[in-house]
């Protein structure tokens, strides 16, 4: 929004041409009525970016946890071990029952992000495992010692 010819090309490609061969004669930047098209032009495209990059995952398919270090070694590179706390009451079959409370993951992808996740990269897939040796580990993500964390 600080030059002229950027803003004019801003609203060539978000607009009509009609404007167009008086495109030169415009302060498109000074101008209420075109900055306030400039301006709206921009959280369009804002909006627009947002709304592809999205990824809706169900609340119940998705967790925050904090990732851990394989301290017995036992996880190869690209598995990790997940063992969550139920959420929802309706989960439960036996409410009373702890150990009926989580879940371990075993032998399914799993998609891992960092958050804030800024980055392509930072999307992982990786392979839940489940490892007797490790069932004291809940609401973590355990990673490999020789993968990447």
């Amino acid at each position: 929004l600080l030059r002229n010819n950027d803003a004019r090309n801003l609203l060539d490609e978000k607009l009509s041409n009609w404007f167009l061969p008086y495109g030169e004669k415009i302060d498109s930047i000074r101008e209420p009525f075109f900055r306030q098209l400039l301006i709206a032009a921009c959280l369009s495209s804002v909006r627009e970016l947002l709304r592809r990059t999205r990824i809706r995952v169900s609340l119940n398919k998705a967790r925050n946890m904090f990732g851990i270090i394989d301290e017995y070694n036992l996880l190869k590179p690209d598995e990790v071990f997940i063992q969550y706390t139920r959420l929802n009451d309706h989960e439960d079959k036996e409410k009373n029952d702890k150990c009926q409370n989580t879940r371990i993951l075993s032998n399914c992808k799993v998609v891992i992000t960092k958050n804030p996740c800024h980055h392509p990269g930072d999307i992982q897939t990786f392979t839940a495992v489940n490892r007797e040796e490790l069932k004291h580990l809940k609401d973590v993500i355990v990673f490999s010692q020789p993968g990447d964390c």
